[in-house]
């Protein structure tokens, strides 16, 4: 099974993504969960194996009322290299995202509000 130490050992080779999804699927991780909040993820293999992270960053209080306009302004702009990682944590937070799901089997990334909605789906190329 997979460590924390592997992990991050392929997080750090910051390919992006796509990447670094292909690599931990190599490692068995089925799909990870990350929480807006402080940032920590939990890693899923088979068999119910979890491995989780520590928080990264400082707790953000995540909003109960979802934007998906403001959501996807922060998404865009970062994706444009335009946020670092906690800016983006914080921007996600004020919009009312709680989780993202990256899914290894399926190559996807999923954002989730506080009451459990799929915000937005994207496939992982």
């Amino acid at each position: 099974m997979f460590t924390l130490k592997q992990i991050e050992e392929v997080h750090n080779k910051g390919k992006g993504l796509s990447e670094f999804a292909r690599n931990l699927k190599v490692l068995g991780v089925k799909y990870y969960v990350t929480y807006i909040s402080d940032g920590h993820s939990d890693y899923f293999g088979k068999d119910k194996y979890l491995v989780t992270s520590m928080a990264v960053h400082e707790t953000f209080e995540v909003s109960i009322q979802s934007n998906k306009e403001k959501f996807l302004k922060s998404l865009t702009r970062h994706e444009e290299d335009k946020t670092d990682y906690i800016t983006f944590s914080k921007e996600l937070a004020n919009a009312g995202i709680e989780t993202w799901v990256v899914n290894m089997q399926e190559m996807t990334i999923s954002f989730y509000n506080k009451i459990g909605e799929k915000v937005l789906i994207e496939a992982i190329s």
